[in-house]
């Protein structure tokens, strides 16, 4: 079976998260993909997790299935290994650089922080700054308390797909004879394009939300020992105490109505949970479904391993090699045709170097 992106060469010059997935999508889909690293390795080896070897998780996670080798010292050795590229994905600032040494026709693929003009253009970005000065993190968390932030590096990821649709694009537009060009993607703007839409929605009516505002009929519970979303609508409210055998409910003034409901949202969610304490989550689930009550399990990444959904769709998947037996995640996207393929290339070993 053919690979999907089976035709391809793409050469991994960048130092960061954005830019790794983002080749790490090409090679998912079969492309012949190389990470070449300065000397002392990549900034992502740093970046924990870390087994128990003390390599990165990170490195591993986001190489997989590539090879690694040393950034070539002088420009004739770049160059021969540019040679027959079809992508090079690079750090901000080169992609001139690489255009004059790589064939007319490679897509050069720069990915940064926050671009390679404006005001904030030579801004040492992190996750923490790109959630906080996208807005996301001025609308997480509680009223009252500090700006919530959003955990992991989401921004960094979407930042990488960003990227990698890009390069998709350019090659689609190569074949129809548009040429090599660069493509950019920045992770700042990535992550402003990913938060809530209260910007357009100030913009457009005024509207100047702030955190903590009670906009949506929303609550959390734990169910013996995980969380549980429950968006109580007024036109599902009965349903849901029928649901949860609370049917004394709607007779307490406190949630006769939604206008007492939210005013005492705090008190109808401490008795939800002193009911549901014991329960079992995935059941309460199942439950409040059934009775078309909107509710969700909010799982700990720890508990995604057993979910069942992800049992039945065969999400994780495993290989072994010398160094033992190992976990991955399935892929972000599916094509019946030309499906993923897993080959680690030399990522383990590379990690641990």
């Amino acid at each position: 079976m053919a690979a999907a992106l089976g035709a391809f060469r793409v050469i991994d010059l960048s130092g960061s998260i954005a830019g790794q997935y983002c080749s790490r999508l090409f090679a998912d889909f079969g492309a012949n993909v190389v990470l070449a690293e300065p000397a002392g390795g990549s900034p992502v080896r740093r970046i924990g997790p870390f087994d128990e070897a003390g390599r990165s998780l990170t490195f591993f996670h986001l190489n997989f299935g590539k090879e690694i080798v040393d950034l070539p010292p002088s420009s004739d050795a770049l160059s021969q290994l540019l040679e027959n590229a079809d992508v090079v994905v690079v750090p901000a600032g080169v992609a001139g650089e690489i255009q004059a040494v790589a064939a007319d026709d490679c897509i050069c693929v720069e990915v940064s922080s926050f671009g390679a003009d404006g005001p904030y253009r030579d801004w040492k970005g992190s996750e923490l700054v790109y959630q906080a000065i996208s807005g996301m993190m001025a609308n997480n968390g509680e009223g009252g308390r500090e700006p919530l932030y959003g955990v992991g590096n989401r921004a960094s990821y979407a930042a990488g797909v960003a990227a990698y649709i890009s390069a998709a694009t350019a090659l689609y537009a190569r074949a129809r004879g548009a040429g090599g060009q660069v493509a950019r993607a920045d992770v700042a703007e990535t992550a402003a394009a990913m938060c809530f839409p209260y910007v357009l929605q100030y913009a457009y009516n005024g509207t100047d939300r702030r955190r903590g505002d009670q906009e949506i009929p929303a609550g959390q519970v734990l169910c013996r020992g995980t969380w549980v979303c429950i968006w109580i609508y007024p036109h599902r409210f009965r349903a849901l105490c029928e649901t949860l055998r609370l049917e004394s409910l709607p007779d307490d003034p406190r949630f006769a109505n939604p206008a007492a409901r939210a005013r005492n949202w705090s008190a109808l969610f401490d008795i939800i949970q002193e009911h549901l304490r014991n329960e079992d989550a995935e059941d309460v689930v199942r439950r409040l479904q059934e009775a078309q009550v909107i509710a969700a399990c909010a799982y700990r990444p720890t508990e995604l391993l057993n979910s069942p959904h992800l049992a039945a769709r065969s999400y994780w998947e495993g290989f072994s090699d010398e160094a033992g037996d190992h976990l991955i995640l399935g892929p972000p996207f599916r094509m019946s045709r030309t499906p993923r393929r897993r080959s680690a290339g030399n990522a383990i070993a590379g990690a641990a170097e």
